[in-house]
């Protein structure tokens, strides 16, 4: 596939300065399919009211997701190109095709939890919720007329994570060990900030942040904090149900530091509106369920799962000043990795093989693979 090869080629660009990455994001669609054919489906299309254009692009849509890979998942790179399909149309579309009765937003949730150890799930989200709740207040010290005047809201500011580290801890009072407030941590949960929370009348972010400087940020403020404070709450508070729900899923008495449950987001949705204080606070309660989910998976307080799934992934990407062209002497770092990846996959071709004959044989070439040097097993 081109993704694997498009993050490898940016990845050797960044590690070489031309670049930078910023704001890595995933958007989530869990799928199945309610009919049985792709003529099925598409009779299901001529019974609806679409233009010829609209029908089209639903007709590709279904014909990838009925021959996507169960175990792979699509991106939304590939319903873009495939269907012309505006990125941030991906997921309308694919809420449109369940309402018409083609897909079903029920498959193929799979998440990786913890339970039962130290630093479980549930204790996770607690610390997070915390440290989030903290760090609005500390952000908000230092821009607070952001409140109150309009020209505040977008004002851009340079923060550190260090400090923003010791800000947090001062507000917890030692609460939480100075241990469980790190930058990494703290910096997960600032870009989820970044992250829209809400219907359609509520995509604009909380705020924008990009790297300034080795541990500085440049975060802009786009909305002002009383509805920071309210979005962040009823995003923990969706955070909470979601986990609860997930949770109740797995064994009694279960310990297990990669426990894994799977559930039909159809559960997810009767647990957000069985919950009325949470209920009444969404416009939307499946885009809260995919927002939420993320939000776990950002913070690392779960693992999302692939499994068949629509994902989409997006990045800032900036030039960084003097890189110049990139010239066959910055290609030879990326040939080197591609020739490295061919010799690994013959040698696997090769392990398979000796290894059906002898298994003897096949681990024979292992240790001639990890302990002579290349030129020498390459000649051998």
């Amino acid at each position: 596939m081109r993704t694997p090869r498009v993050k490898t080629a940016i990845a050797h660009l960044e590690r070489n300065r031309f670049l930078v990455r910023e704001e890595n994001r995933t958007r989530v669609f869990s799928t199945s399919l309610r009919v049985a054919t792709l003529e099925e489906g598409l009779a299901r299309l001529d019974r609806a009211d679409l233009s010829q254009l609209v029908r089209e692009r639903y007709r590709t849509v279904l014909d990838l997701v009925i021959h996507a890979d169960a175990g792979e998942g699509l991106s939304t790179d590939e319903l873009v190109i495939r269907a012309g399909i505006p990125p941030d149309e991906c997921f309308r579309t694919l809420q449109n095709l369940e309402r018409l009765g083609i897909l079903s937003n029920d498959l193929g949730l799979r998440v990786v939890l913890r339970t039962g150890v130290t630093d479980a799930s549930e204790a996770r989200l607690g610390r997070v919720c915390e440290i989030e709740r903290a760090l609005v207040e500390v952000m908000a010290q230092s821009a607070p007329d952001a409140d109150s005047s309009s020209e505040q809201v977008g004002s851009e500011q340079v923060l550190t994570l260090s400090g923003l580290c010791q800000g947090v801890r001062e507000r917890l009072g030692g609460s939480r060990a100075a241990a469980e407030i790190i930058p990494d941590g703290l910096l997960a949960v600032l870009r989820t900030m970044a992250h829209a929370f809400g219907g359609a009348k509520a995509r604009r972010a909380m705020l924008d942040i990009r790297k300034a400087g080795s541990g500085e940020w440049r975060v802009r403020v786009r909305r002002p904090w009383r509805q920071i404070r309210e979005i962040t709450e009823t995003r923990r508070a969706v955070a909470h149900v979601l986990l609860r729900a997930l949770c109740a899923k797995l064994p009694p008495g279960l310990q297990s530091a990669d426990a894994i449950v799977e559930c039909k987001a159809r559960d997810l949705t009767d647990a957000l509106r069985s919950d009325l204080d949470v209920a009444l606070r969404l416009r939307d309660p499946d885009m809260a369920i995919e927002q939420g989910l993320l939000y776990l998976h950002e913070t690392e307080v779960l693992i999302l799962d692939q499994g068949r799934t629509v994902f989409r992934s997006a990045m800032t990407i900036r030039l960084l000043p003097g890189s110049g062209r990139f010239g066959r002497e910055d290609y030879a770092a990326l040939e080197r990795h591609y020739k490295e990846r061919n010799l690994q996959i013959h040698v696997i071709d090769e392990f398979a093989r000796r290894g059906a004959r002898k298994i003897a044989d096949a681990l024979a070439l292992v240790a001639s693979y990890f302990y002579w040097g290349r030129a020498r097993f390459v000649a051998a």
